[in-house]
């Protein structure tokens, strides 16, 4: 800068400050001579058309210069700053609660807690070590039954998000292995915006005039600003600038959780596809029935979405196998009976010819013995006829 005295000065001797210390020292180590040549421009054409071999100012360090100057070690470093009233904090928003994640990735949350609790649903279907005896008390029940429904599928997503849990529990491995990928990006998002939520409550939130020093340069409030017109503080201005606020967490920021989630949920598919074709092939061999004829029926059952349970095939194998063994035994009974039966009514039949053959010829012998009068049996209601007067008086 230019020396402030009564003296007349000409030449170096017009000048102090920082930068005429430094060159007079440079020049005292190297031992060159120098003269001060001003440009009111400010500009280096002189170092570019090789007017001038040394550049001395408090000049600013950008990308552009540096392609056609040298800059030495900076002796300062300082950013731009804004002077400007405080503004007023304005009040929170109803949904201040979601400003730390963006948009993007609550609807990308939405979208993976329905994703993983139709996944649940689907497998809890799919794989037989889900299907429990609904009766404990009983070894071999009739039927099974289901614990993933649809709401409770919905249930167990909610208690992993809000990590409060719940009271369904995973039995299959298929069923376990999304479940876990799903409880860890449960824990990874509750981590994410609990520290993102910390950042935005310690800050205050003032209205929102201008954001960096991009919205200053295109502000709609009609904020008036200074600078000088072709240096570097004019230029950044209408470049992008990393603002000093906390920022909404984005998609970004979180997407391997994302990714996680989606490639478990596939393992989880692929695994309890194998357990469905194991199952398939174990009722298979304790029932003896075709492996077509078992999938077909396995699939009806798991495919029937009204319906919580599902018949047990080897029960009901082993049913049909004692009723037919009932209905044979039972057949067999009847036709012993029918035997006993038929040999009864033809021995009564013999008796009743017999008995009447003999009444018959008993009534003959009476009436020849009455024809005869030689009869002495008793005869009905205790009277006595008497063959003669002799064999009455007898």
């Amino acid at each position: 800068m230019l020396r402030l005295t009564t003296d007349t000065v000409s030449g170096n001797d017009m000048y102090e400050g920082y930068a005429v210390d430094l060159i007079d020292a440079l020049a005292k180590m190297e031992g060159f001579n120098y003269t001060f040549v001003v440009r009111q421009d400010k500009s280096s054409e002189n170092l570019l058309f090789k007017v001038a071999d040394l550049a001395i100012c408090d000049f600013t360090i950008t990308s552009e210069r540096e392609e056609v100057v040298d800059f030495t070690v900076p002796f300062m470093t300082l950013g731009v700053s804004i002077l400007f009233r405080k503004p007023e904090d304005a009040p929170p928003s109803f949904f201040s609660f979601a400003d730390p994640f963006g948009l993007d990735t609550w609807v990308c949350m939405g979208c993976s807690f329905l994703i993983t609790s139709l996944a649940l649903y689907l497998i809890g279907r799919l794989c037989a070590d889900e299907w429990t005896n609904p009766f404990p008390c009983i070894e071999e029940p009739e039927y099974l039954v289901n614990q993933f429904s649809l709401n409770n599928s919905l249930w167990f997503s909610t208690g992993a998000v809000l990590a409060q849990g719940s009271e369904i529990a995973p039995i299959a491995f298929s069923s376990r292995t999304c479940a876990a990928f799903w409880w860890y990006f449960c824990l990874i998002m509750n981590a994410s915006y609990t520290a993102n939520l910390a950042a935005f409550l310690a800050t205050q939130n003032p209205i929102k005039l201008f954001t960096d020093l991009d919205s200053l340069y295109h502000n709609k409030h009609g904020i008036k600003y200074g600078a000088k017109l072709g240096g570097a503080t004019i230029r950044y201005f209408a470049g992008d600038t990393e603002p000093d606020a906390a920022e909404p967490m984005k998609m970004v920021n979180v997407e391997g959780c994302f990714y996680c989630t989606i490639y478990g949920t596939l393992i989880a598919v692929i695994l309890v596809l194998i357990e469905h074709l194991l199952h398939i092939i174990r009722v298979g061999k304790k029932t003896k029935l075709p492996f077509k004829e078992v999938f077909i029926r396995e699939w009806h059952a798991y495919i029937d979405f009204n319906n919580a349970s599902k018949a047990n095939l080897m029960i009901e194998e082993k049913s049909q196998d004692e009723d037919s063994q009932k209905g044979e035994e039972a057949i067999e009974e009847q036709q012993e009976e029918q035997k006993k039966s038929k040999s009864k009514t033809k021995s009564h039949n013999s008796r009743s010819r017999s008995s009447s053959i003999s009444r018959a010829r008993l009534r003959q012998k009476r009436k020849s013995a009455m024809m005869r009068g030689k009869s002495t049996s008793p005869m009905p209601y205790g009277f006595m006829i008497p063959g003669s007067e002799e064999s009455f008086k007898s």
